[in-house]
């Protein structure tokens, strides 16, 4: 990996936005380091410059233990980047009525690491988190 990556690496290690699992800022920002201006486009997340695209609308993986991965989605590719390489889930589902949920369906959908269970193993605690929003508004729509 490039060494300005590597950089960009270690500072995100080192956030307190990943400690705590808030969303990441995005490039511009004031939170976010002056060198991933030249890797990514403005107003996207930090993690894009994770993200090369390789024409055809396809993106994938600069991590060099990743280098086959592929997709045509840039918010996968984002997600990618969250969920393999950081372990940063800013997403949380809180149910409209604050009260747990059932697993049924929703295990089917999402990888149980990301999975608190509740006393109740047919339940799971309202602060279940995701790796990327669109995971979050599955998730709702299909459990909730």
């Amino acid at each position: 990996m490039h060494p300005d990556l590597k950089r960009i690496e270690g500072i995100i290690d080192l956030s307190p936005w990943l400690a705590a699992n808030t969303p990441e800022p995005l490039i511009g920002d004031p939170e976010c380091p002056g060198l991933a201006d030249s890797w990514g486009p403005r107003g996207i997340s930090i993690y894009c410059v994770f993200v090369e695209e390789r024409g055809d609308n396809a993106f994938g993986c600069r991590n060099e233990r990743c280098y086959q991965y592929i997709t045509h989605s840039l918010e996968c590719a984002i997600r990618h980047q969250r969920h393999h390489h950081f372990n940063h889930s800013p997403f949380v589902c809180v149910p409209p009525n604050g009260a747990p949920w059932s697993v049924l369906y929703s295990l089917l959908l999402f990888s149980s690491s990301s999975v608190q269970l509740s006393a109740n193993p047919t339940s799971l605690n309202s602060g279940r988190r995701f790796f990327a929003e669109l995971d979050l508004m599955h998730h709702q729509q299909n459990a909730h």
